[in-house]
């Protein structure tokens, strides 16, 4: 859920830029082992935050944005290391 709430974030034009192609690559990563009912919440949850941030006054909009930038960042440097730390195991095991 909360890879779909930060691809939300970053997707959301009234935040500024931002990097939706890492977390949209997460989430599709991920939709790959989730059932239905999973993948809807994820919808939700990303349909939630645009909405949130497009609805947000100047000091909400900060708030996302400083979200957007820490705990967004720590699971993106996370899943990134993860997918590493896979890609080497399975190329030690050659």
């Amino acid at each position: 859920m909360a890879a779909a709430r930060f691809d939300g974030l970053a997707s959301a034009k009234a935040l500024g830029a931002g990097d939706a192609a890492m977390f949209d690559a997460l989430v599709k990563a991920e939709s790959r082992t989730r059932v239905a009912e999973i993948l809807e919440r994820a919808d939700v949850a990303r349909y939630d935050a645009l909405r949130q941030a497009n609805h947000a006054d100047a000091t909400g909009k900060l708030g996302l944005i400083a979200e957007r930038g820490g705990p967004c960042q720590v699971l993106a440097h996370n899943a990134g290391e993860a997918s590493a730390s896979i890609a080497g195991s399975h190329s030690n095991a050659d």
